[in-house]
């Protein structure tokens, strides 16, 4: 108690480390409410293996699965059967069933966040059945949290009983650290694990530093054992635990002759020899029953082979491995889906990087052995820890990224390094006002993160009102089979570049309820109807699936829509909607036409410019200047006379807007006869009608080609080529009036291109 009385005023350590618990168990009951359920790591399959134990007061037969995805019965059950004592007494007969979302895992968002389907009127609180039965699990897993808070505060005072700040930084930094705070609040047996490590953690330091007592060994062996029916990555503190023997069979050594240290030095030897025979041997048998560890330990011989390890092990992903490990370690959400700003990371990894440099700065100054050893037995933890499940990710190429929650069985000591790192080398008094801003910055982070991470990422878009209907740019009223309505759309400026997304938003309206979870398609098409880029997802990015629409919900949704990189562009997209079974892909709500009659399986509507990645260079052979009514201008073409009756004539046309055009005009390209008369002729929007008038901006240099069939009539030898070309409306036939570079209006409204061409006896 003597460091205390530097402590004045109400703030004395033991408040504070209270205080401390007290907000972590706030926040981790506030995370375990923010979070949906099933919105977690495999937490179906956790808590199906709680919910059988519970009704069945029995282990589930061997080989079994609860459940069809995600079955954790494989797992070690002591976390399982707390949280089977937590709720027995609870009726989850009320067969509330998992709706996945199939479209969460695309891994780039598109689809949502959510892994299920949540029907919120049955998850809200007051909490009943399955529910409530998930929501208590969660609270000793809130316990279970806050357990390993107070054993890192008790690591800390273990090393440091003189610098009491660190061991309440330390505290904090494990309490408020948003990543352990979420795993602390949903159902998984990685809480459990990391409470009995931090044990194990705490209990060998006690034993290794100071006087060994028996009720340190009996705690750490029922610690240790604890750890191993939890979960198998309790594997990483074996090693610790002979870490920790060595350090004391030396100190032993040290008080006896050579000869005899020597020879324990060799029989030391070959138990680390035993040891991994038995860690590939024994343990391969474990991995057969229940108890397996979180490897593929079936295939341990290989997967510990040293003549495959160099071949196998990736380095290259080593780095990318690390940073993933990194940032779900710190703060990724849900299914890791559920990120934070970029920034942050990078902010969090700087002021870590400068731990790191103080910790090594502290212990440069650090003369007492027992707190060097301290802090190098946590160093060996994180290593530890870290060591197997980096090893399966560099083994596997980049099949397995260690998630960071593999590590927080190390989470106490890298607290510990942490607040070292940052308050070990400065005085007291500015180490005490560092780790109480770290801890007030820690703290209100942590509070933000449910409003602004993770509720917003589950919630269900706002509905419309009607004032927001009037307001709809692009009406459409389409009807899908009297159960949903496309009201509207918009596509902002209406123009995306090749290899980039365009944001398409579309308004619906729910017309009649729906048992089924339709998957919604949004594509951009070619004039030829080929996709250039879409997305499958359920509405609302997975959080307002049809099942869930009431009649007469009306909202709106933006989807951003990726294009090709190797669209012909520039060329125009339309936009495709359908509404069909995800599992029975051939499965559409049809298109109602205003009788009611089906008219179509999806609707196809507007339309969208898509231009080249960048800007086209053109080289034009013949320069001319034609001005079509002030609108368009003909700069120049290229005309390649066939070679024989076989092959076409390719008329090559460079078009300049002269304006922003408002309409779609046909182009017109004859092939006349001296006499004028047509021979052969082609008309259509410009581009093979891929490219209409009405998409073209102000001054954008268009390259148009024809190709025209060598007329029947063409006699063998030196031949006029005449062709006249224009543009008209469709709808009345009337050309644009054409004027040449002079200014001279020319007749007919038409631009007549001249050459040659010679036909060779007997072609054709």
């Amino acid at each position: 108690m003597v460091e205390y009385t530097r402590w004045k005023g109400f703030f004395t350590p033991q408040r504070l480390a209270t205080l401390i618990l007290v907000a972590h168990l706030a926040l981790g009951v506030l995370y375990s409410v923010a979070v949906p359920i099933w919105e977690a790591h495999d937490e179906w399959g956790h808590y199906a293996f709680v919910r059988y134990l519970a009704t069945e007061q029995a282990f589930p037969p061997p080989d079994a699965k609860l459940v069809e995805r995600y079955d954790e019965s494989h797992q070690p059950p002591l976390y399982y059967i707390l949280g089977a004592l937590a709720t027995f007494w609870i009726n989850t007969d009320d067969g509330l069933e998992l709706s996945t979302n199939p479209y969460a895992t695309t891994g780039d968002g598109t689809g949502g966040v959510n892994f299920a389907v949540h029907r919120w009127e049955a998850e809200s609180f007051p909490y009943r059945g399955t529910v409530l039965g998930i929501h208590v699990t969660r609270l000793v897993s809130v316990l279970l949290s806050t357990l390993v808070v107070w054993t890192t505060y008790l690591i800390g005072r273990s090393l440091f009983p003189e610098r009491v700040e660190i061991a309440l930084g330390a505290m904090a930094i494990n309490a408020f650290w948003p990543q352990f705070l979420f795993i602390g609040s949903v159902v998984n047996n990685d809480i459990m694990v990391t409470a009995f490590a931090s044990l194990v953690l705490f209990f060998m330091l006690r034993i290794v530093i100071h006087k060994t007592r028996f009720r340190d060994w009996l705690a750490l062996g029922l610690c240790l054992a604890g750890a191993f029916a939890s979960k198998g990555n309790a594997l990483a503190l074996f090693p610790l635990v002979i870490l920790g023997l060595t350090v004391l069979a030396i100190r032993w050594m040290n008080r006896k002759p050579a000869s005899m240290r020597w020879g324990i030095v060799a029989l030391s030897g070959v138990g680390l020899v035993l040891a991994w025979w038995l860690f590939q041997n024994m343990i391969l048998r474990l991995s057969r029953s229940r108890f397996r560890a979180y490897a593929r330990l079936s295939q341990v011989r290989a997967f510990l082979d040293p003549s495959t390890i160099a071949e196998r092990l990736n380095w290259r992903s080593f780095l990318d491995t690390l940073q993933y490990a990194f940032v779900t370690l710190w703060a990724v959400f849900g299914w890791g889906n559920v990120g934070i700003e970029e920034w942050m990371y990078d902010l969090v990894a700087l002021i870590c990087f400068l731990a790191g440099l103080g910790l090594l700065l502290f212990l440069s100054r650090e003369s007492r052995p027992q707190v060097r050893l301290g802090l190098m037995i946590l160093m060996a933890d994180v290593f530890f820890v870290t060591a197997l499940p980096m090893y399966i990710s560099l083994y596997q190429n980049r099949i397995f990224l260690m998630p960071g929650r593999y590590i927080l069985p190390a989470i106490s000591a890298v607290s510990v390094l942490l607040s070292v790192g940052l308050a070990g080398s400065v005085p007291i008094r500015v180490a005490r006002t560092l780790m109480a801003v770290v801890a007030t910055i820690m703290f209100v982070f942590a509070l933000l993160v449910p409003f602004r991470y993770i509720l917003p990422a589950y919630a269900e878009p706002p509905m419309l009102s009607q004032v927001d209907l009037q307001a709809i740019q692009n009406p459409l009223g389409v009807n899908f089979d009297n159960k949903a309505e496309l009201l509207g759309y918009d596509v902002g400026r209406g123009r995306v570049r090749a290899g980039e997304a365009i944001a398409i938003t579309l308004y619906w309206r729910c017309l009649g309820r729906m048992e089924h979870n339709y998957t919604l398609s949004v594509q951009v098409l070619g004039p030829d109807y080929r996709s250039y880029g879409g997305v499958n997802l359920y509405p609302g990015r997975g959080n307002f699936a049809t099942s869930l629409w009431q009649v007469g919900d009306a909202f709106k949704e933006t989807y951003w829509i990726p294009i090709a990189s190797d669209v012909p562009a520039p060329v125009m997209g339309r936009i495709k909607v359908a509404l069909f079974i995800d599992d029975s892909p051939q499965e559409h709500l049809p298109v109602l036409d205003p009788q009611g009659q089906t008219a179509d399986r999806s609707a196809i509507f507007g339309r969208l410019k898509i231009v080249p990645r960048e800007r086209p260079e053109h080289v034009i052979e013949n320069q001319v200047y034609y001005d079509l009514d002030g609108k368009v201008a003909l700069i120049g073409y290229e005309l390649t006379p066939p070679v024989d009756r076989e092959t076409d004539l390719e008329l090559r046309l460079y078009w300049q807007a002269l304006s922003e055009l408002d309409e779609d005009y046909t182009i017109f390209v004859h092939w006349l006869d001296e006499g004028g008369r047509i021979r052969t002729q082609q008309d259509n929007q410009p581009r093979n009608g891929s490219y209409p008038t009405g998409l073209w901006d102000e001054g954008e240099i268009i390259e148009d080609l024809y190709h025209l069939t060598v007329p029947a009539e063409v006699s063998a030898g030196q031949q006029p080529i005449i062709i006249a070309l224009g543009m008209y409306r469709l709808e009345t036939l009337e050309r644009l009036s054409i004027s040449d570079e002079n200014g001279h209006h020319l007749g007919d409204n038409q631009i007549i291109l001249k050459s040659v061409m010679s036909v060779l006896e007997g072609n054709g």
